[in-house]
């Protein structure tokens, strides 16, 4: 876990016991955020709107950052339990969909603004050609280019030892840490 040692820094001590409370509160508000969100909008009356699909999306891409980004740090800072060195398809499915999930979340973001822009400015035309298919296609396409630019990461990530200081006694030691591995996500 490298040099924080939490008998001897206070800092660390503190550090360990906020990483091991607050992401619980948020991974149990965001969970259950995001759930009400994608229950609230897949409702017959929320699921003729457009900006439903790109929040639905939002929602979801959420979720999934939530659950495949803090999930897995939460248990290395605040519990010293790393589930992403347990096997090599852990460490490529948690780089993966941290990826894709993370690129996602912000370019639906980057439609349904780009979408109530063109609702402002050309009302008219809009709402004739901003349906509910078109957003749904939309989503759907920034899905499909968001897993294509992260597709590398599951060839990219990978586990392999790396060698740490302990502060205690200035030993060395190996460590197992899921990490991009040289050379492979190079062009």
């Amino acid at each position: 876990m490298g040099s924080c040692d939490i008998q001897q820094y206070v800092e660390c001590y503190y550090a360990r016991l906020i990483w091991s409370v607050v992401p619980l509160f948020l991974l149990l508000f965001g969970t259950f955020g995001n759930v009400f969100n994608m229950i609230i909008l897949v409702r017959r009356r929320m699921r003729n709107l457009s900006t439903s699909v790109y929040l639905l999306g939002l929602s979801a891409g959420d979720l999934t950052f939530l659950w495949t980004a803090m999930f897995p740090r939460a248990l290395v800072q605040g519990y010293s339990v790393d589930i992403q060195v347990k096997s090599r398809y852990l460490c490529k499915f948690f780089t993966l969909f941290t990826g894709i999930s993370a690129g996602f979340s912000v370019w639906v973001l980057v439609l349904m603004t780009v979408e109530r822009w063109l609702l402002t400015r050309w009302p008219v035309l809009a709402r004739v050609k901003l349906t509910r298919r078109t957003s749904t296609a939309a989503t759907i396409t920034a899905l499909l280019l968001c897993v294509a630019f992260n597709a590398h990461l599951i060839d990219s990530a990978d586990i392999r030892s790396v060698t740490v200081n302990q502060s205690v006694d200035n030993n060395t030691g190996l460590e197992l840490e899921c990490t991009y591995v040289d050379g492979n996500s190079m062009f």
